[in-house]
């Protein structure tokens, strides 16, 4: 359901309303292949169906209720919606650091948030919920920070999506400089690995492999 509804907005991000691009996943964009309204429909259609998957789940009906409340409230208004229209918004005005990480962590970060949170529902911790929500927050931002590194240091066939595309962004790298948003994606990764120690040595063994990845990924 996440990934369903993350395709989506990746595909309505792509048109040219929004960021414009050609390329997304190392293939043309579903516009550039088909046409805007067939790619405005998917977006729609895979929004909607993402809540079907989940109201499908073999699972309680109140862990349902627990998953739909996460991913509509991280995924909608309050959070990556709302994050793509102030960045649609607010492109070619400067923004302040804080607020260009309260742009993404509604736009990227809440979204990361949500899988953990929905994970920990799963699973009956509920106790861990919230930590693991606070912790996909700081990695959904490093994760964008990254990003906008590699936008100006991959092209697209690398990046396997349209880059050099960020100039008129409110971008970490547009705001601090190349240097400056590299040390503070490198803070971050140090702070995402002193929280790691916190969690019980379950949860680390199954959080290591794909942090491990991420948390250097600007650095590759």
């Amino acid at each position: 359901a996440i990934e369903v509804l993350h395709t989506y907005s990746l595909i309505h991000d792509d048109l040219p309303a929004m960021d414009n691009a050609d390329l997304r996943r190392g293939i043309p964009t579903l516009h550039k292949t088909y046409d805007e309204v067939s790619a405005i429909l998917a977006g729609d259609a895979l929004n909607t169906y993402a809540f079907e998957i989940l109201s499908n789940a073999p699972l309680a009906d109140r862990v349902i209720v627990k998953l739909v409340r996460s991913l509509a409230h991280n995924g909608g208004v309050n959070g990556m919606v709302l994050g793509q229209a102030i960045d649609c918004q607010f492109e070619n005005q400067r923004l302040e650091l804080d607020q260009v990480k309260m742009l993404h962590i509604h736009k990227t970060g809440k979204l990361i948030a949500a899988s953990l949170q929905m994970g920990a529902y799963i699973v009956g911790r509920d106790e861990v919920a919230q930590e693991l929500y606070d912790f996909g927050i700081d990695l959904g931002l490093l994760f964008q920070i990254q990003d906008d590194i590699l936008d100006v240091t991959q092209n697209d066939e690398q990046a396997g999506k349209t880059t050099n595309n960020d100039q008129a962004k409110n971008s970490f790298v547009t705001l601090l400089g190349f240097e400056k948003a590299m040390k503070e994606a490198n803070t971050l990764a140090d702070k995402i690995i002193r929280q790691m120690t916190s969690f019980d040595e379950n949860l680390q063994r199954e959080l290591s492999p794909t942090l491990n990845h991420y948390i250097n990924r600007h650095k590759d």
